[in-house]
């Protein structure tokens, strides 16, 4: 059998004991040495192996005395993306509770500034490049592991002297606080690509190898004109999206769509 062979069909059969639960995150893989009397294989073979599953996200290496490669924790958080009646921007409770249903404990770092419009926010806005927009910031995490990073655009000459420039999440929703100003939201435009990070997110989200980002653009409407810009970055290996349309509801007899384990 070819090396590449060999190394591939050692990697599926680790990668499946993962996901079906036989090895259980946290646990650690056989030692090298088990692994090339098991497969009847060299070092070399092994090591492509483990290499392969480093790169998927699925286990993590640890240098030194007790160290070795290690399942990675999975922690899948799923978000109902629908508009309508789905999640809004920064809310924080759905976040929360999402993210407790996982057993981890939630957390969100605030920032607010003022910035000039990148082309591809103004372009969204219909604003010129280098208009004064408000960015508020997001840093998400789950037990203390970096899950995504929410920026929100607003155009100045709807933000600026309102309470979307206050440093803090609206208990009232920025959604209603857009409505009282007189942009009440009926429609929006969702965009979903993925890429590979840059060095700085990947040590944002603390990704490993291989691991790409879920970009996830939405845009808001009022009747008028587009009023939010909305960029999330999900690490890809630690999210879902799940959009819904029409009557979904024979799904809650199950659980909520999206909610099975990965196949």
């Amino acid at each position: 059998m070819k090396l590449a062979a060999l190394y591939q069909k050692i990697a599926d059969d680790l990668r499946k004991m993962i996901l079906d639960g036989r090895l259980a995150p946290g646990s650690k893989l056989p030692s090298e040495q088990g692994l090339m009397q098991q497969h009847d294989v060299s070092r070399n073979t092994v090591r492509m192996a483990v290499a392969a599953l480093v790169n998927q996200g699925l286990i993590v290496t640890q240098p030194g005395r007790g160290g070795g490669a290690f399942v990675r924790k999975r922690m899948l958080l799923t978000y109902d993306a629908s508009w309508d009646g789905g999640p809004k921007s920064e809310n924080t409770v759905e976040f929360e509770n999402i993210t407790r249903a996982q057993g981890a404990a939630p957390h969100e770092g605030f920032e607010l500034s003022l910035q000039e419009a990148m082309a591809a926010v103004a372009e969204r806005l219909h604003i010129p490049e280098g208009s004064i927009v408000v960015l508020r910031r997001l840093r998400r995490s789950a037990d203390s592991e970096p899950v995504s990073l929410q920026d929100s655009y607003y155009p100045g000459d709807i933000a600026i002297g309102t309470k979307i420039m206050e440093p803090r999440s609206l208990p009232e929703g920025i959604v209603e606080e857009l409505a009282r100003l007189g942009y009440k939201e009926v429609g929006c435009c969702d965009e979903l690509t993925a890429e590979m990070p840059s060095p700085g997110l990947v040590d944002l989200l603390d990704l490993g190898p291989g691991i790409p980002v879920l970009t996830h653009w939405r845009t808001t409407y009022s009747p008028q004109r587009p009023i939010r810009v909305t960029r999330t970055l999900f690490a890809a290996d630690r999210n879902r999206l799940v959009y819904k349309a029409g009557d979904t509801s024979a799904s809650d007899t199950g659980g909520p769509v999206g909610s099975g384990p990965d196949t």
